[in-house]
């Protein structure tokens, strides 16, 4: 079954299919003991037999994301949550966030938090997470900045694993805000606690065991197979409504704002193993380190489709940014995008190549091939997406004498069922379906590209 789909340009389209293109990657085997890391994580490796050169490299990676999984889990996984700063009062972030969580379902355990109120939308509410008889593994934090490193020095009394900061005023502001988060990072970096934004607007996981929405969003992700991360709420919101008009959804969403602690790298090393996610996308201001990013980016991206839209290309935009998220932007964007083609990641330019993408590579299975057939009732636009496909890789085979035989028999005399397939301005929507299912039954191509 075909599924519509909206592109603003043909370009876009053959980049889609040919970076969606399934092409064989040398596998890697690894033997893994339990309990501590130890070197039975590195025993077996093989890469195409450049084992003694890239052993190395990999025991590392391997170690790496060994101890970055279980160290988010809290985070993306908790078992219980406190949110610091519900509100009784409808319309502030506090009690958005509440709502948003018992709405949702969340399967754990969730204490509201507030100094004033007893009981908070039929919860009983503590004055302190100290107060909290039972453990806390993630505390979503919704006060105003001012209190944000008392109540982190008291997470860590409590043992918190995991924080979701949401409140704004911080290095996006000032110098002073900057302090104040440096402050806040190297408090949760000594005491092993992993920390999203500040300056946020939250997390979810849709996982039927988690179902966790912690954000003050007015709808909830979807549930998806998409790992998204955005450094914008705003964009965040824009990526969920479209999720819920066309079709596809989430497996985690990530709003992480300054990214003083979580990057994009650990969850980029999260979602490559996570059997939930099988398309990542990316709303990057700034790239925190840009060597490391590719390094795994170009790793994941042959398992996986990453799609990036990095924004900040522009003088204008990079200050922006700096004043949006605290994002500092170093490098022009032009190696931007050389960086990011030759790691196998896709960049989209524009808000809508960036939803587009995702609808197209949600609801289509990858192309086992570059064979490329062209449907349309439109001579010109056709013959555009045949150089859009060549262009980038692709293969736009004229179809056999058989198959061409075939097509004239159903077709209109004066329709073309060489490829691009020419329909006709009069083709209709059951003439188009006709073509489209002969041409998947020749097994000639790998792909259909519809324009109509």
């Amino acid at each position: 079954m075909l599924a519509p789909l909206r592109f603003c340009s043909l370009t876009y389209l053959a980049r889609a299919v040919s970076k969606s293109y399934a092409t064989p990657h040398a596998a890697v085997g690894i033997t893994t003991a339990p309990g501590p890391i130890s070197g039975a994580l590195c025993k077996r490796i093989s890469d195409d037999g450049q084992q003694a050169q890239h052993t190395v490299t990999r025991c590392r990676m391997l170690l790496r994301r060994e101890i970055n999984e279980p160290a988010l889990r809290p985070l993306l996984r908790p078992r219980s949550v406190a949110v610091i700063g519900a509100s009784r009062q409808p319309g502030t972030v506090g009690s958005e966030v509440f709502f948003n969580i018992t709405a949702a379902g969340f399967t754990g355990a969730v204490f509201p938090v507030n100094t004033h109120a007893a009981i908070i939308q039929g919860h009983r509410a503590f004055p302190s997470i100290s107060a909290i008889p039972d453990p806390i593994d993630l505390a979503i934090v919704c006060t105003p900045s001012e209190q944000i490193i008392p109540i982190a020095v008291e997470c860590v009394a409590k043992g918190v694993k995991a924080m979701v900061v949401i409140s704004a005023g911080f290095a996006e502001r000032d110098s002073a805000g900057a302090a104040k988060q440096e402050e806040l990072v190297q408090l949760c970096r000594q005491n092993q606690i992993r920390l999203i934004g500040p300056n946020c607007m939250g997390i979810a996981n849709t996982a039927p065991d988690i179902r966790l929405h912690a954000t003050f969003g007015p709808q909830a992700p979807p549930r998806g197979t998409v790992g998204f991360l955005t450094q914008s709420g705003a964009l965040g919101l824009a990526m969920i409504e479209h999720a819920l008009q066309h079709g596809f959804g989430f497996s985690s969403y990530i709003s992480y704002g300054n990214k003083a602690d979580v990057s994009v790298n650990d969850l980029l090393e999260f979602w490559e193993t996570d059997p939930d996610t099988e398309q990542i996308f990316l709303y990057l201001e700034s790239f925190g380190n840009p060597r490391n990013f590719l390094r795994i980016a170009t790793r994941v991206a042959r398992v996986k489709p990453v799609v990036v839209l990095k924004s900040a290309r522009s003088g204008a935009g990079q200050r922006a940014a700096t004043s949006h998220t605290a994002a500092l932007v170093t490098h022009s964007d032009a190696v931007v995008s050389a960086a990011l083609e030759q790691a196998g990641v896709l960049r989209a330019h524009t808000l809508e190549e960036f939803t587009n993408l995702a609808e197209f590579l949600c609801v289509q299975p990858p192309p086992q091939g570059r064979r490329v057939s062209i449907v349309t009732n439109a001579g010109g636009p056709g013959i555009l997406c045949a150089d859009a496909c060549e262009e980038y890789g692709l293969s736009v085979p004229e179809h056999s004498p058989a198959l061409q035989a075939t097509l004239r028999s159903m077709l209109p005399d004066n329709a073309s069922p060489r490829n691009p397939v020419d329909l006709l301005a009069t083709a209709d929507s059951a003439t188009f379906a006709r073509t489209l299912q002969t041409i998947s039954a020749s097994k000639e191509v790998d792909a259909q590209v519809v324009i109509y």
